[in-house]
């Protein structure tokens, strides 16, 4: 008999958990082993063993024009041979701030720093300077990064998590410091009046509400407009600061979800597709809210720095991922998604398994093994129990067999997406289906 083939990615995974904690700085996505990437251009990637996938993930939406695009790497190869990093600015920071607030409604100036995640700290800290006030509310389930105040009920569970007008405040990490934990306030999204409640009881306490204006986590449930709506009323009323983590809702339009929904923060958290590739983080705000980084004069300050922030590498690809992101650019990537919801939904209903394609941002979709409503974490939590993890799993398994790249079952279009690449994910679509089928039956 021979012997077993072991790939070079699963070779390659193997060595690295020498050196790597679980061999890996992320959560396999993808197991029981990741596939180690050799390149990607455009909307492809091509494995270490030589297969050829088309790439649905992005990074999860951080590159909005796929890899490699010619112009963010003339960008990126021209600063390079200039300069890297230096404490002394360059012209391309106010270059890529101005593009930020000729798009976004609400901002006027902008400050850099590395993640998202940093944005969002960033964003909390100016929220409890400019107001005095040291607790922040969020909804339930919410994401907005790797902090352990804001990813306390990122995924609570029934035993934890309390009445559902009244959530509890539930720790992510284990030893995070309950005088940390209690500095949170969670609410239930889309419950307007259980919120309005919450958030009038604990309005002298509270420096800001932050949350997500497109998804509750990763392309699963919405906040409404109407809950929008309420939040930025109550905030005005009493002097809290909203503040939109739009992340990757920026990508929702031209103006990011704001400009869409028509709802305005005090303070926009941002970064992913901003970058055109490489870290980013970035918030944005009106000149008076912004003037709390001022480092002259007087009145309410916070310091803010980073050897890495605003670097020139990062600034240049940023430039020319903005200034490619045009009208036509976002009206095809709508067009685009509506085709393969389509098509997915159709090749579903063929297969004989129940759910659709669902898209809840311009240039993203969910795949959905139901039909039903999500409008708040614990209804995300029940659909995970009735449709199953390991089915999710599969599936996905099923679809990457097929050449498709779809983590957690997320569809995120890049701009270098044709009709024919859009075509392609159909016909695997079909053949994923089947496959899957065919495991579940047997």
């Amino acid at each position: 008999m021979d012997a077993p083939v072991t790939s070079r990615s699963e070779h390659l995974f193997d060595a690295a958990k020498a050196v790597l904690v679980d061999g890996y700085a992320r959560p396999l996505v993808v197991k029981p082993f990741p596939h180690f990437i050799d390149r990607g251009e455009g909307c492809w990637v091509w494995d270490v063993d030589g297969n050829r996938r088309i790439d649905f993930t992005n990074n999860f939406s951080t590159l909005i024009h796929g890899h490699c695009h010619p112009e963010i790497v003339r960008a990126v190869t021209d600063q390079a041979a200039r300069s890297a990093c230096s404490t002394m600015p360059s012209e391309l920071e106010a270059k890529l701030a101005a593009a930020i607030a000729e798009r976004i409604p609400s901002v006027e100036q902008v400050r850099f720093w590395n993640t998202g995640t940093e944005a969002v700290m960033l964003a909390v800290k100016m929220a409890r300077a400019l107001t005095g006030r040291a607790r922040i509310a969020k909804i339930e389930g919410g994401y907005h990064g790797q902090y352990d105040l804001i990813e306390a009920s990122f995924q609570p569970t029934p035993d934890a998590w309390g009445d559902p007008k009244r959530p509890n405040t539930v720790a992510r990490a284990d030893g995070t410091p309950d005088d940390l934990r209690h500095q949170l306030l969670v609410l239930p999204c889309n419950d307007v009046e259980a919120t309005r409640s919450l958030l009038e009881e604990n309005a002298g306490a509270l420096a800001a509400v932050l949350i997500d204006p497109v998804q509750v986590q990763f392309g699963l449930g919405a906040p409404s407009r109407d809950y929008l709506q309420m939040l930025r009323a109550v905030c005005s009323r009493h002097g809290m600061l909203l503040i939109f983590d739009e992340v990757v809702a920026l990508r929702n339009g031209y103006g990011g979800t704001q400009g869409k929904v028509g709802v305005l923060p005090d303070i926009t958290a941002m970064g992913k597709f901003l970058g055109g590739g490489l870290p980013i983080g970035a918030v944005g705000g009106s000149r008076d809210v912004m003037s709390v980084f001022k480092t002259s004069g007087s009145g309410i300050r916070i310091a803010h720095s980073g050897t890495f922030s605003a670097n020139p590498l990062t600034m240049a690809a940023g430039c020319a991922a903005v200034r490619l992101l045009d009208h036509g650019q976002y009206a095809r990537l709508d067009d685009l998604t509506d085709r393969l919801c389509r098509g997915i939904t159709q090749e579903m209903a063929a297969a004989g398994i129940p759910g659709e394609a669902r898209k809840y941002c311009l240039g993203a979709a969910k795949l959905m093994l139901q039909h039903r409503s999500l409008e708040n974490w614990r209804d995300i939590y029940a659909y995970y129990q009735d449709v199953g993890l390991d089915n999710i799993a599969l599936l996905q398994k099923c679809f990457l067999a097929e050449g498709v790249m779809a983590a957690r079952l997320s569809f995120i279009l890049s701009t270098a997406m044709t009709e024919g690449d859009i075509d392609f994910t159909i016909d695997a679509a079909r053949r994923a289906f089947a496959a899957y089928a065919r495991r579940v039956a047997g």
